[in-house]
């Protein structure tokens, strides 16, 4: 009982400091961020990379029939060593992407926000080609989620300045 207490006596306090600096959570329907919530379509240039960015995203704006925003992005790539060949063939590879993208009205052709996000993830290479294919597209799947986190971590910290 004593445990709850001392609890609630920290608790109380930090949410009541928190109200009074204005505190609000930010996909709130009424803040500005709530309004990107399936508000895009997600056009995404390349190839298999451009396909799994595109879906990551819509995984984390939502998709509905009745866009207000479009989000263009292009993706590059690049591949670099990590380390120092291994014993037995294995070596490790960087994958670095940069993403940058657009946020345009659909029914107006200027630009409202633009931005971009970075990510990186290795990956180890060996004698199997099969094996090292695997690896290479986990990884690029792990850094494309990495970049659409933050593309969405950007889109909800700056709504405030182009949803309006």
């Amino acid at each position: 009982m004593l445990w709850s207490d001392w609890r609630a006596a920290i608790a109380l306090p930090a949410l009541f400091s928190a109200a009074a600096c204005g505190f609000q959570p930010a996909l709130l329907q009424d803040a500005p961020a709530g309004a990107i919530e399936d508000a895009f379509e997600v056009e995404v240039e390349g190839d298999r990379q451009g396909f799994l960015l595109e879906e990551l995203l819509m995984q984390r704006l939502g998709h509905s029939g009745s866009a207000e925003f479009r989000l263009n992005a292009d993706i590059t790539l690049r591949t670099t060593d990590a380390a120092v060949p291994g014993a037995g063939g294995v070596d490790r590879k960087l994958i670095s992407g940069r993403v940058s993208f657009e946020i345009r009205a659909i029914d107006r052709p200027e630009i409202l926000y633009a931005g971009s996000a970075t990510g990186s993830a290795e990956y180890s290479t060996s004698k199997s080609s099969l094996a090292s294919i695997a690896s290479q597209r986990d990884a690029e799947e792990r850094m494309l989620a990495e970049v659409a986190d933050r593309i969405y971590t950007q889109l909800i910290l700056a709504a405030g300045e182009w949803t309006r």
